[in-house]
């Protein structure tokens, strides 16, 4: 991130560009979680906390970087703060906060800290169109959250960032990067299946089981006595131990 980031603000002052939008991180501050009330937020303890009165991070507070990741941004920071100083650059840093591919929480931490995709369009299109003017700055990317601790009004005030979501209201979802998945195959007579089973999700010992055909409409076509194929796709926590033999079994007996 060090030489890469400079070589960009240089090549970027080489060739007459007006303004370069960084995407920093909010792994800057990370260290301040450390504390409370923050360190509570993150861990989804609420009680004796009330969300209008958590006093917001603000980029006018010291850095406080939570490892090699959070210092490289923060030089990327610097940087852009010298270039801006130095060669007249405009230079927006976005302090990114969560931004994943499920647009939701995955932990109780990322109801707080969220950027959903919509959110983060609007504040990169407004850090686009801001005014030629805005010479250097540095904003939290941070979508509407009950339990926000980062502050937004800075953002709010120079280029009318408005977030539309907010992740306290949403259900966490499982991270797919994380998660554990096991593919399994059983053949079956098509006369055998209860097909409304086939495009149910199924509880089993707590893994979300989703059985489904290989092609739209293969138990309509098939013949009663035909053998049908069917994939049975399962995503569990990595904690969780699966047995493909006896999982078969439970699962042959659910979809009959």
């Amino acid at each position: 991130n060090l030489s890469s980031t400079f070589n960009a603000l240089e090549a970027a002052r080489r060739a007459g560009v007006g303004r370069v939008i960084f995407a920093s991180s909010n792994h800057v501050t990370g260290m301040y979680e450390k504390d409370h009330p923050y360190s509570a937020i993150v861990a989804g303890r609420y009680e004796g906390l009330d969300p209008t009165t958590i006093p917001y991070i603000t980029t006018r507070m010291p850095i406080r970087p939570d490892g090699p990741y959070g210092i490289g941004k923060a030089f990327g920071e610097a940087s852009g703060r010298y270039y801006s100083d130095e060669h007249g650059l405009s230079v927006i840093c976005i302090r990114i906060g969560t931004l994943n591919k499920q647009a939701r929480p995955t932990n109780e931490r990322q109801r707080a800290t969220l950027l959903s995709h919509r959110d983060l369009v609007q504040l990169v299109s407004r850090c686009i169109d801001a005014p030629d003017d805005l010479r250097f700055s540095i904003f939290y990317g941070v979508s509407a959250n009950k339990w926000r601790f980062w502050d937004i009004a800075d953002s709010r005030s120079a280029i009318g960032y408005e977030p539309q979501d907010d992740a306290s209201g949403m259900a966490i979802g499982m991270s797919q990067r994380r998660a554990t998945r096991l593919t399994t195959k059983i053949g079956m007579t098509a006369q055998s299946v209860n097909q409304p089973k086939i495009a149910r999700v199924l509880q089993i010992k707590n893994s979300a089981v989703v059985a489904r055909t290989a092609a739209t409409g293969i138990l309509m076509a098939s013949k009663p006595s035909s053998t049908v194929i069917i994939t049975v796709i399962i995503v569990c926590s990595p904690r969780t131990s699966l047995d493909v033999l006896p999982l078969q079994r439970v699962l042959r007996q659910a979809l009959v």
